[in-house]
This record gives C-alpha cells, sequence and structure tokens, in this order.
C-alpha cells in the first residue's frame, strides 16, 4: 500500500513583498533542513479588493465623504513528493516555528492531504 502527501500552504498578507518573503523563507528553512527531492508549485491569486465610504459630516452633508480600501493578496504553495515519514515531520515543525514568527497581518493556512494507493 502506497500514500501520498500533499501540503498546501495558503498565505494572505495586505502587501506583495511580504507574501514573497515568507514563500521564499519557507522554502529556504526546508532546503537548510535537507528536505529536498519536492515538488513544490506556487500561484499567486488575484488581489481582493474591499472598497467603503465613510461619511465626514455627522449631519446632512452627503458630499463629504472618505473612500477607503483595503487590498489583500494571496499565494499558495502546493508541496507533494515526501519520500520519508521524517521529512513529513521536519516539514510540520518548520511550519509551526513559521506561524509562531509570523507577523500580525498576515494569514496562513495550512492543509494536509494523504492520499492512499492501494
Amino acid at each position: 500500500m502506497n500514500f501520498k502527501t500533499k501540503f498546501q500552504l495558503q498565505i494572505t498578507s495586505p502587501t506583495h513583498s511580504s507574501a514573497n518573503y515568507l514563500v521564499s523563507y519557507f522554502l529556504y528553512t526546508l532546503t537548510q533542513n535537507k528536505v529536498l527531492n519536492l515538488k513544490v508549485l506556487q500561484t499567486s491569486l488575484p488581489k481582493k479588493i474591499k472598497k467603503f465610504t465613510l461619511l465626514k459630516s455627522p449631519h446632512i452633508f452627503k458630499t463629504a465623504r472618505t473612500q477607503l480600501e483595503i487590498r489583500s493578496f494571496k499565494k499558495t504553495i502546493t508541496i507533494t513528493n515526501f519520500n520519508t515519514v521524517e521529512q513529513i515531520q521536519i516539514f510540520k515543525k518548520i511550519s509551526q516555528n513559521l506561524i509562531k514568527n509570523l507577523p500580525v497581518t498576515t494569514k496562513l493556512q495550512i492543509k494536509y492531504f494523504r492520499l492512499i494507493l492501494i
């Protein structure tokens, strides 16, 4: 019975540079811990823009408005082709370390898939 593991990381950040930095830092720590021969797929999802309007005036002046927007950038990394259980354990330790040192404005989702081939 063979099994195939797959990890998917999704990073959401308000700036494009911080998302790229987290991806490069994660891949660098994987290579430093000698987790090699992995298939890594990176995709950048389109940015999401939320726009909203606030009234400056407390009364009836509708012309005094301020428009604001919040932008968020998403990046997904899919990592497959783990050979041993030790590589999976190292990957989990690195991801826990990344979660502890994550900036306040960024979000990280980690999904773990284990496919069993009979």
